[in-house]
């Protein structure tokens, strides 16, 4: 605000000494002192109570997240023209490639289906190669249970 230096401060100081006397100097830089910070508490409270009425804390909210979008949008237009720089043909090739897959995958499934077009589902098949409905029952299958073998009580 004020560019006041030490020589300006110096020059002030003189005069001030010389114009006041030695002493009333202390008495003097008091009142000053005193005075100065009061009119600083007034002007701080004045500013204060002109900015509540004028919503200025509203407005310097609005600017900053106004601020804080448009380096949103600048952060995302960078990192979407990458994305962008893709030529047609890069599309075109990435795209051919994919479907290419998408065929021999389906290439691959019809080869696993028999010649209806549906799965079939086999008989369940004991250990010998049997159908299980028609097997009969083995030495295996009724255990009895020995002394040594845990049974329920």
């Amino acid at each position: 605000m004020f560019s006041i230096g030490f020589a300006e401060l110096l020059v002030i100081a003189v005069i001030t000494l010389l114009v006041v006397g030695p002493e009333r100097l202390p008495e003097t830089i008091r009142f000053v002192t005193l005075n100065l910070a009061k009119f600083k508490r007034y002007w701080q409270s004045t500013r204060r109570d002109i900015e509540k009425d004028l919503g200025l804390a509203d407005i310097r909210r609005e600017i900053h997240n106004a601020a804080v979008m448009e380096h949103l949008e600048e952060t995302k237009k960078k990192l979407n023209k990458p994305l962008e720089s893709l030529t047609e043909t890069e599309a075109a090739e990435s795209s051919k490639k994919e479907s290419d897959l998408v065929e021999e995958v389906l290439a691959e499934d019809k080869k696993e289906l028999p010649a209806d077009g549906e799965p079939s589902i086999a008989p369940a098949v004991d250990k010998e190669g049997e159908p299980s409905a028609d097997r009969e029952p083995s030495a295996k299958d009724n255990i009895e249970p020995t002394e040594n073998s845990i049974a329920p009580k």
